[in-house]
């Protein structure tokens, strides 16, 4: 919020600049230049005007398009941690205890801490990714049993946890992009050529030279500061918030709720989706005080 209002303050500060910038060139240069630049610029301002929109509307595309990447990319983040604390079910004791409080722990640093390190200082936690070292080792020191499942269901959670790696790489990638700096360049000097003859040459009537010049000024500081916003996914007004890693989270407790003995002869997948159902229940009712409708 404080971002935003950072934002609107910004342009209507430029708006007052430019509109007491307009009235001393009103006075200052005389009338008869003011007219003949007036003939004239129409050229130089559409030209540049036109670049300034072209270049601007690349840029909002851009980063938005970058913001749904990385959207996306914690999704994926959180689905494979899921996945993995699902797979720990699998697996005897000490093991399943160790990946799983692993696994928390992950989320709980990457929302608690590394969140607040990518939108202040823009880079991952080192010990975030401590943690992610220990539960690699972890897994890795697993002997899946001699079945057939257990070998599939083993390779199953090294895919994951490859696509977990992978999906907090793109996101230390994401957490440092930017907009080149000559695209940033080709963008403010066309916004300023396009606004130097509108504040300087205006109108001959006062009042409208000073108006037309804050408002053309105000446009084009507003794409300015929402194109600042968008440049960074992770710190921006508009950014990506850990909304999936937290619900995965909360999954972890449904699936620490649900039955892991083996179904017993003779019981039916509903007796047994009522009990894991109730488990869940009683855990979120004690967890939240809201009650089973």
């Amino acid at each position: 919020m404080r971002r935003v209002a950072t934002g609107l303050l910004t342009t209507a500060a430029a708006g007052l600049i430019a509109a007491a910038a307009a009235i001393a060139a009103h006075r200052v240069v005389p009338e008869n230049i003011r007219g003949a630049l007036q003939d004239y610029s129409g050229l130089i301002t559409g030209m540049s005007g036109t670049l300034f929109a072209l270049t601007a509307s690349l840029m909002i595309v851009s980063a938005w398009a970058t913001i749904g990447e990385a959207k996306q990319n914690v999704a994926k983040e959180a689905r494979a941690a899921l996945d993995l604390y699902w797979y720990a079910r699998t697996l005897p004791e000490p093991a399943r205890t160790t990946i799983q409080t692993l696994m928390r722990e992950y989320l709980s640093l990457v929302i608690d801490e590394e969140w607040r390190l990518m939108a202040t200082e823009r880079r991952l936690s080192a010990s975030v990714w401590g943690r992610t070292v220990l539960w690699q080792i972890e897994l890795e020191n697993i002997e899946p049993g001699g079945s057939t499942g257990d070998g599939i269901r083993y390779g199953h959670a090294l895919d994951r946890a490859g696509a977990l790696i992978d999906a907090r790489r793109i996101r230390s990638a994401q957490v440092t992009s930017s907009i080149p700096k000559p695209l940033w360049s080709a963008l403010v000097t066309a916004g300023m050529f396009s606004l130097v003859l509108p504040v300087f040459v205006g109108t001959p009537h006062l009042v409208v030279h000073a108006l037309l010049a804050a408002v053309a000024v105000m446009i084009v500081t507003f794409v300015l500061v929402l194109i600042a916003q968008l440049e960074r996914p992770f710190s921006g007004a508009v950014r990506v918030e850990p909304t999936h890693l937290e619900r995965a989270l909360e999954d972890m407790e449904v699936v620490d709720a649900a039955p892991i003995e083996a179904m017993p002869p003779g019981q039916c997948i509903g007796e047994r989706y009522d009990r894991f159902m109730a488990a869940a229940w009683e855990r979120f009712t004690a967890k939240t005080g809201v009650q089973r409708q």
